[in-house]
């Protein structure tokens, strides 16, 4: 299959893609959430709370890019 997933369609078409590759011939992701990053080493909710309290300029980042999300580059 062709698979094109945009947001959380993206990150459920790299699921399949990563489970049943011989399904999916093409990937197209715009706009995975975040959470993609965390697929392949699966952290547990505590690490991923001490990395954030660690770097709070990330926290603030990933918190105001969820907030506001991204304005389309095309109007």
């Amino acid at each position: 299959a062709h698979l094109v997933g945009h947001s959380y369609g993206a990150f459920l078409s790299l699921l399949l893609a990563m489970r049943q590759p011989d399904y999916v011939r093409t990937l197209v992701l715009a706009e995975p959430p975040a959470i993609t990053l965390f697929v392949s080493n699966n952290p547990k909710p505590l690490e991923i709370l001490k990395l954030l309290v660690s770097r709070p300029r990330t926290a603030a980042a990933i918190i105001k890019f969820g907030a506001k999300g991204v304005t389309p580059a095309i109007k």
